[in-house]
């Protein structure tokens, strides 16, 4: 009884230890777009600040203050770190300027991510500066003459990411048979995806498209690019076996057709490509009669 007991207690701790970390990382992967910064003026406080739980620090900045409070060095430049940035896009705004600068640059590194733009005195804003994961951020004011000025740095971020296309994982596809219809199809986002140049000398007993010429070939156009699951069906008794050719941009692949159908599996379709379908027949004539795609895939 009291080995069960403490079993149940053990598995409830465990329950409600797991049931905290979930929420922890959901925080944790839920935390953008905060706006935080530090003013470095004579009577600002360059303490750590707490964002998402992770303690933000920097480092190194420091100077004289000039009349107005402002920070400078007259050593040509000044610069710091600020550590424990969460990887990802921000905006960063930097102000500060003297009279004796002659014009500034503000200069920013993180990790192989960098940018440099003039600083003004009113204060410049990069946009979408990415944050490298693990890397701190590096921040140089130079003056073009002896003397450099900052008088504070702060950030929008880490912004939140796109949301994804809402067409991920779609499944669609056309019907070729006698009966088929070749509308376009619309995806959740009214994406017209056509069906476009498909061929054919006759429909046999079964209501199977057939070419004559040895081919059938046809494009699907304005597929989000992605990879795809791609199924192609259809045979007849005179094929004596089918090829089956898929192209988009650069991509192709080559794969035996068969009576049952063929599924050619992560298929990557090329961004303002069309996707090329192309049914060869061993002998003079080619068979088909669907297509269908699975896709694109969310990544």
């Amino acid at each position: 009884m009291k080995t069960t007991t403490k079993n149940r207690i053990g598995k409830l701790l465990m329950s409600l230890g797991v049931a905290y970390l979930t929420s922890a990382s959901s925080l944790q992967a839920q935390c953008y777009d905060n706006s935080f910064g530090w003013d470095l003026s004579e009577t600002g406080d360059l303490s750590p600040i707490y964002v998402c739980s992770t303690e933000l620090d920097i480092n190194g900045a420091g100077g004289d203050y000039d009349e107005y409070g402002t920070m400078y060095n007259n050593g040509g430049a000044i610069e710091f770190t600020v550590d424990n940035l969460p990887p990802g896009t921000y905006d960063i705004a930097v102000s500060g300027d003297g009279y004796a600068s002659h014009g500034q640059y503000l200069m920013l590194g993180s990790g192989s991510s960098t940018n440099v733009s003039d600083l003004y005195h009113g204060g410049t804003t990069t946009t979408d500066f990415v944050v490298t994961e693990g890397e701190p951020l590096h921040v140089r004011i130079e003056a073009a003459y002896a003397i450099a000025y900052v008088s504070s740095i702060s950030f929008y971020g880490p912004k939140s990411p796109p949301e994804p296309p809402c067409y991920y994982d779609s499944s669609f596809g056309w019907d070729l048979t006698e009966t088929g219809d070749l509308s376009p199809v619309y995806l959740c986002d009214d994406t017209e995806i056509d069906i476009n140049d498909v061929g054919g000398d006759y429909y046999d007993e079964n209501g199977t498209l057939v070419g004559t010429s040895g081919a059938l070939e046809f494009t699907v156009d304005n597929l989000p690019p992605g990879t795809y699951d791609i199924s192609i069906a259809g045979d007849g008794p005179y094929s004596h076996g089918e090829h089956l050719t898929l192209t988009s941009g650069s991509n192709t692949t080559t794969s035996d057709l068969y009576h049952d159908g063929t599924t050619i599996t992560d298929f990557v379709v090329t961004e303002g490509e069309p996707l090329h379908v192309r049914v060869e027949g061993v002998y003079a004539f080619a068979y088909v009669s669907g297509i269908s795609f699975y896709g694109p895939k969310s990544p």
